[in-house]
């Protein structure tokens, strides 16, 4: 009986003592179940969002099927808000899981992308945002576009006015998109994703400029249209040729009259025929005084600077002083390459009165065909006619069916003509100009405080269209003492791939007999050089490279010797003139310092950047740009990557970046 009773004792005590491991145990199934439950019910919602965003996706391509001018605004923005409310509830469901996901990336394929899911949400979340912004601004346009009673001239005006009053959810757009450029900033393991991940972020790099860039000038692009008035541009069409200080020899002017997105007027002359000299003309600026022997500064002239704005400002005073016109808005400057791109973007142009055809391909050629044209003295006047007759013809394809130009090839080749400054625009409106410079489409010249500066700017004095046959090679070298002061030897050398006179005088083809177009461009390079270098910089020591009066115009002997010119405010410049007969040229040499340029970003963290200016027209250039820090040194961070280092030496060569920062300590 006594046994019996402690039996019991014990398998009550053993059941006692399992109590709370039960109790543990199905809390934590419990736990487990409702876990695997939430994660249910995460992903019915996340499965329900994507699953509503492909439903999107078919709906809209539906929509574009029928062309633009059959969207409906309404349905257009109920679709993107719908779209915005599927990314909002994806990215909430999937927030938490954040600090999981990016540290998957060991995971074979799909790891690196999984990795970069909190950046794809922010650049998801910028787009729609911004798609949002801009639908609820210019929902009133797809209206227009179906209005087939309006004009093509009355939709334009009307379209205008929708983007005018879209301004400000424009703005608020463009505010948005920055989220998606911050987004893509931050994913950096583009190489460890699938190849057509890789191949869908080459496709975003390409286009989240454009679109930024896009979205920044809407906001001023009515107001550059007339939108509150007709606007009078002036038109310079510079021959990249003729190397000048904006990209080329102002070839042919005109004024272009755009009023409610319309061109009313458009008149083409040549440069030649705009000044007045029974007017008085003030003197030239020092360099072309020296180099040319010029007396008066007239408007051909007038693109001496390669800080654009400064040019256009004394082109437009020029212009309206010569022609006796009111003053202008403001001024538009492409070059020939410029309109090989327009026609990249048109299609051919048929030009009846000259029998020919232009195309991308045969533009140049076409226009220094037509510089040959006439006979005797009155060719210097109409030689350029044919850019009259171009425009003209230009404006009918364009402004006649503007809907027939492929949007994609317009942004494409319009982004690459400014990045290239084959087009520049200065205007005088403040408004329009600042946004102009934020965009960098103004050619400014611009150099942060406490950075160094290089740009080297050419300008053909020989009256010749050499250029078509010059190479040039920059080597830029900056060696940073441990006191910081940097000392720079720059190297210039050209290559003249043409043929010379044998008497290589400066005014060689000067005279009433019409030349060809390959006499003149088979000549002595005759040119002026300007170093532009940060302010307080001084020269040390310099080559000489003599001329003799009898090659002169001036008929004075050139000493040879790289000096310090008045030029530009903001920075410190030194010219000279060089001559480069057929061949290699020597490299034309000199050095400089500065004890300024190095800053001090953090205790003991310090930064040299180097900006690099690149001049309009110059298509064959090679630089080469070496930077050495102190010994006794380390590097925190340099970009871009060199293409060399040596030691505590880096190399640039041929670099698209025209920034380079290094940062030691």
């Amino acid at each position: 009986m006594q046994e019996i009773k402690s039996d019991v004792v014990v398998a009550r005590q053993n059941q006692q003592a399992q109590f709370p491991l039960s109790l543990a145990r199905y809390i934590l199934i419990g736990l487990l179940s409702l876990f695997v439950v939430w994660l249910l019910i995460k992903a019915y919602v996340i499965g329900s969002a994507l699953f509503s965003l492909r439903n999107s996706q078919i709906q809209l391509q539906s929509m574009l099927d029928g062309g633009i001018t059959q969207l409906e605004g309404d349905e257009i923005e109920s679709l993107v808000l719908d779209v915005r409310q599927d990314i909002l509830t994806i990215e909430s469901e999937t927030i938490v899981f954040y600090p999981l996901l990016t540290r998957l990336e060991w995971i074979p394929t799909v790891g690196p992308m999984l990795a970069i899911t909190p950046q794809l949400l922010d650049m998801a979340t910028g787009g729609i945002e911004t798609g949002a912004y801009a639908i609820r601004g210019l929902k009133p346009a797809f209206e227009i576009l179906k209005d087939d009673s309006l004009s093509s001239d009355a939709q334009i005006a009307a379209l205008l006015q929708v983007v005018n009053q879209a301004a400000p959810d424009i703005n608020q757009a463009h505010i948005s998109f920055q989220e998606v450029i911050q987004g893509r900033k931050a994913i950096t393991n583009i190489e460890a994703q699938p190849e057509r991940i890789q191949s869908l972020f080459m496709l975003a790099d390409e286009w989240l400029p454009i679109a930024d860039d896009g979205l920044k000038f809407l906001t001023v692009a009515p107001e550059i249209a007339g939108v509150n008035g007709p606007k009078n541009y002036l038109i310079l069409a510079q021959n990249e040729d003729e190397i000048r200080g904006t990209g080329g020899f102002i070839s042919g002017s005109g004024v272009i009259t755009i009023e409610q997105g319309k061109v009313s007027s458009i008149a083409f002359q040549d440069a030649y025929r705009v000044d007045d000299f029974s007017k008085p003309y003030g003197n030239p600026p020092e360099g072309l005084e020296d180099a040319m022997g010029f007396e008066l500064f007239l408007f051909r002239d007038a693109n001496f600077w390669p800080d654009f704005p400064t040019s256009a400002q004394q082109s437009m005073a020029l212009f309206s002083y010569g022609l006796g016109l009111p003053e202008l808005d403001g001024v538009i400057a492409f070059n020939q390459t410029f309109l090989s791109h327009i026609l990249q973007i048109t299609g051919p142009v048929a030009i009846p009165e000259n029998n020919v055809t232009l195309t991308s391909g045969n533009v140049k050629q076409a226009l220094r065909n037509a510089w040959e044209e006439g006979s005797g003295e009155k060719w210097r006047g109409d030689r350029k006619d044919f850019l009259g007759t171009f425009a003209a013809a230009l404006q009918e394809k364009i402004f006649d069916n503007p809907t027939q130009l492929n949007p994609i090839s317009l942004a494409q080749e319009t982004t690459t003509a400014i990045n290239n400054k084959d087009l520049m625009m200065f205007m005088t409106n403040p408004n329009t100009a600042m946004v102009l410079n934020e965009l960098n489409w103004d050619g400014r010249l611009e150099n942060p405080l406490g950075s160094d500066f290089l740009m080297v700017a050419d300008s053909n004095v020989g009256f010749n269209k050499t250029n078509l046959f010059i190479e040039r090679q920059i080597d830029y070298n900056v060696t940073i003492s441990e006191n910081f002061i940097t000392s720079s030897s720059l190297n210039i050398s050209y290559l003249h791939n043409g043929q010379t006179s044998p008497t290589c005088a400066q005014d060689d083809i000067l005279g009433p007999i019409q030349p060809t177009y390959d006499e003149i461009s088979n000549q002595c390079y005759w040119n002026y050089l300007r170093v532009y270098t940060p302010l307080n910089t001084s020269l040390t020591e310099s080559g000489t490279y003599p001329i003799s009066n009898e090659r002169l115009i001036t008929e004075q002997d050139w000493l040879g010797t790289f000096d310090t010119v008045q030029d530009l405010p903001n920075w410190t410049v030194f010219d000279n003139l060089l001559l480069v007969e057929s061949g290699q040229s020597e490299p034309y040499t000199l050095s400089y310092r500065n004890n300024g340029l190095i800053q001090e970003i953090e205790p003991n963290i310090y930064q040299y950047a180097l900006e690099i200016g690149n001049q309009s027209g110059l298509l064959k250039d090679s630089r080469t740009i070496s930077i050495s820090i102190p010994a006794n040194r380390e590097i925190v961070e340099i970009q871009p990557v060199p293409t060399e280092q040596i030691g505590n030496q880096f190399v640039f060569q041929n670099i698209e970046e025209t920034t380079i920062q290094i940062v030691f300590r």
